[in-house]
């Protein structure tokens, strides 16, 4: 009778044995290759070996799913509808699933073409012991003598240095916010600088690179701006050297303003006082008159400027001697009346 029973179970197992590789290999033929493959797993057929090369060739992923025991029955996402018992191979496409096993769900993202292991714990969470207790209701309650617990104060401080809300939004700022620039959109009203540079005089006699400073004041007024200038500089030759001081009456306009950024154009006339000195053996004229043109960069966000100048004498300086230079300079300013 034992041996009738053995032979029984035996004979169920091959037969479900044989349904499942057929479902693996009805599934083949369908081209549902994820599924042919769970089926077909342990048929050692080669439509078994032939989808798992095809699958191992695609862009699938290849999960295998164990547990710890091994035997835990679970469903995913992946394909819908089967229950699978672990271990088990599953090929699934890139994206996020979801894993049911004993009522618990666990996620998993699968990036494209990879091999993702995944353990699943399968132990039974162990009940808690009950514990046992006496409870005499007919005791006397007994006195306390805890001190109470210490009732918290607000803080003194104000709120902009301990970070709490109030009536009006005071609050500490973050010192790691971001916060946006504020830049003037228009140039100051007024304003008042000192420039510093090099200036390159030429003439019949040579030329010479000597350093420059000036003094402006400049107010805007409708499209463009008037602005008063007192210059100095080493000026002359190599045949003799002067020092040349100036003052100048100009008109300028921004004629381009990028975000960061003005520049301005200005021209004007310029009078010239020069030190008694001589040059090529001859006396020095001591004044002259004559014009001067500039482009200048002003930076919104700093009170600093950038120019370019060019000057010229419209009297000579000995006869027959005309002296132009070109002045490069730096300055800074104090800046009135910006709109923002």
């Amino acid at each position: 009778m034992r041996w009738l029973v053995v032979a029984v179970v035996i004979a169920s197992a091959t037969a479900r044995a044989e349904t499942k590789c057929e479902r693996g290999a009805a599934f083949a033929k369908s081209n549902d290759l994820p599924r042919a493959a769970l089926y077909l797993d342990g048929c050692g057929d080669a439509e078994e070996a032939r989808v798992d090369r095809v699958l191992e060739a695609s862009k699938l992923s290849k999960l295998t799913i164990a547990s710890d025991p091994p035997g835990l029955v679970l469903t995913i996402d992946a394909l819908p509808g089967e229950t699978i018992t672990t271990p088990a191979i599953v090929w699934a496409k890139a994206g996020t699933y979801t894993i049911t096993a004993n009522g618990a769900k666990t996620q998993i993202h699968v990036v494209a073409n990879s091999s993702m292991p995944i353990l699943l714990d399968n132990h039974a969470p162990k009940p808690r012991a009950p514990r046992s207790g006496v409870v005499d209701i007919a005791a006397e309650p007994t006195e306390t003598t805890t001190q109470p617990p210490d009732q918290p104060h607000p803080s003194l401080l104000p709120c902009k240095f301990t970070g709490c809300d109030t009536h009006d939004g005071e609050h500490l700022d973050d010192p790691f916010a971001a916060r946006a620039e504020r830049l003037p959109i228009a140039p100051p009203a007024f304003s008042i600088g000192a420039r510093i540079g090099a200036s390159e005089a030429f003439h019949a006699g040579g030329s010479r690179i000597a350093p420059a400073a000036a003094l402006d004041a400049r107010v805007h007024a409708g499209f463009g701006f008037v602005d008063a200038r007192l210059d100095w500089a080493r000026r002359g030759g190599d045949d003799g050297a002067f020092d040349a001081f100036g003052a100048s009456a100009q008109y300028g306009a921004v004629i381009f303003a990028p975000a960061a950024a003005w520049l301005s154009a200005i021209a004007g006339v310029r009078g010239a006082l020069r030190t008694d000195e001589m040059m090529d053996g001859k006396p020095i004229e001591r004044a002259g008159i004559g014009y001067t043109a500039a482009l200048e960069l002003a930076l919104r966000g700093l009170p600093i400027t950038v120019g370019a100048r060019y000057e010229e004498d419209l009297t000579d300086v000995i006869p027959g001697v005309r002296e132009r230079a070109v002045i490069v300079e730096l300055g800074g300013e104090f800046r009135a009346g910006l709109r923002y």
